[in-house]
């Protein structure tokens, strides 16, 4: 088991990749700390985390709550005891159904949780991974990230892979 004893928090994790993710780091011994808006479907992917003989903690979490970032990260440092991964899953394509946005502000929208609450989320992880001289933060993006898309969907998945390999370079050498 490849991950045996490592601690994660994955964001966006009650449905999709999110999901599955989640349940593989458990297959391969991971505890796990999942996040959504809501908990409902989060109790379900945390039962089946549990079935398969690991620790899992749901944790209601809004990626545009900014404030709570850091409360975020040490809540599920302490569920979990220990913090080694941050998966920065969560996404989202346009404003949910119903809603008859403007542009404006569907681009604020994707662009806040897209890009913005992987960015603070990443930073914090970084800092207090470095306290500990280890730790493994992955931001997940998208095809349209890699070919450029117009959208507020494309242009928040290129600033991932942008920031993201930017602060590679900045946390390395820590």
């Amino acid at each position: 088991m490849r991950l045996e004893g490592k601690k994660a928090l994955i964001t966006g994790a009650s449905r999709g990749i999110g999901k599955a993710i989640a349940l593989t780091y458990a297959r391969e011994g991971a505890d796990v700390a999942v996040t959504a808006r809501t908990t409902d479907a989060l109790a379900d992917v945390a039962r089946e985390v549990r079935a398969l003989g690991r620790q899992a903690h749901c944790i209601a979490w809004d990626m545009q709550d900014f404030a709570s970032i850091e409360g975020k990260l040490a809540e599920a440092k302490e569920l979990l005891g220990g913090l080694d991964i941050v998966v920065n899953n969560a996404g989202v394509t346009g404003l949910p159904k119903g809603q008859t946005p403007t542009p404006e502000e569907t681009y604020d929208y994707v662009m806040d949780i897209n890009l913005k609450a992987v960015v603070l989320i990443s930073r914090a992880a970084a800092k207090l991974m470095e306290s500990q001289r280890s730790g493994v933060i992955v931001n997940l993006s998208s095809d349209a990230g890699m070919r450029g898309a117009p959208s507020p969907y494309g242009i928040s998945k290129w600033g991932v892979i942008g920031f993201t390999k930017g602060l590679a370079k900045e946390v390395s050498p820590h």
